[in-house]
């Protein structure tokens, strides 16, 4: 009798300890990601856009910000969020052009030192989002799950048949494991190697490209009716309760914030 009592008890403050857990993350762990985003001082609107709907979504505490130059520094210090200030002052540029692939270049630098400097996941997101409502219970089932990198898709219609083909740097969930240090290690390494190409994408054709070259990394996509592209949300009109929305497949600021409060997505 006194035996069966201890070997309960013992079962207890095990259970207690997390020993059955078998997922190497533990629920602390997954609840812990950060939001990463980074600007040079022409998308400042765009980017407070975004953060008050990670406001509204009660999402904005985990987020971090990069700015590249004093102007976007300034304009997000005051909407109190954390800030990493470096000053390389690179101008503004639009998609396609080689200025662009430079300063898209410290992005993936930016991921990169996230992931050495400090223990969480990274949820990157480019300033073009507009987040509908909070994420985290779907991004736990993420964390817990084997996949080391989760993607939004960038294709222009659904597709579930087949693994999408073209996966997008604009919005990406990464986990923080040696595979996933040495991937984007390495993807510094060509970004700063490879040169510009005329009118083509940048850092993913860079990252699209590396992971030929990294089998051993798990990868996947998100619902694209959860996490639509801009062609899907806003051409193909699906709009069936996502979580966000990525503002592409239009060319130019300009053009995207009028798309935006076309469809009263702007709070700015």
């Amino acid at each position: 009798m006194y035996l069966i009592l201890i070997i309960i008890l013992l079962i207890i403050v095990l259970s207690r300890c997390n020993f059955f857990k078998t997922n190497k993350f533990n629920n602390k762990k997954c609840n812990d990601y950060i939001i990463a985003m980074f600007l040079t001082s022409d998308y400042c609107k765009e980017a407070e856009n975004l953060i008050k709907t990670l406001e509204y979504s009660d999402l904005k505490h985990r987020l971090i910000v990069y700015a590249l130059d004093e102007k976007s520094n300034n304009c997000i210090n005051r909407l109190n969020v954390d800030t990493v200030f470096k000053n390389l002052n690179l101008g503004n540029s639009s998609y396609g052009k080689e200025l662009f692939y430079k300063i898209v270049t410290e992005k993936i630098i930016m991921i990169y030192e996230l992931l050495v400097n400090q223990p969480e996941d990274i949820l990157y997101m480019d300033t073009d989002i507009y987040v509908f409502r909070n994420f985290d219970e779907e991004l736990r089932r993420v964390c817990m799950s084997d996949y080391d990198i989760v993607f939004q898709c960038d294709e222009y219609k659904l597709n579930y048949e087949t693994m999408c083909k073209n996966l997008c740097t604009g919005f990406f969930y990464v986990k923080n494991n040696d595979k996933t240090r040495r991937f984007f290690k390495d993807s510094v390494k060509r970004m700063k190697q490879d040169s510009y190409i005329k009118d083509k994408p940048a850092d993913q054709r860079i990252i699209n490209g590396s992971l030929k070259n990294y089998p051993e990394l798990n990868i996947t996509t998100f619902d694209q009716i959860k996490f639509p592209n801009g062609s899907i949300f806003f051409t193909y009109d699906i709009k069936q309760d996502p979580y966000i929305v990525h503002n592409n497949y239009i060319k130019g600021l300009d053009n995207k914030v009028k798309r935006f409060k076309e469809h009263d997505l702007w709070l700015v």
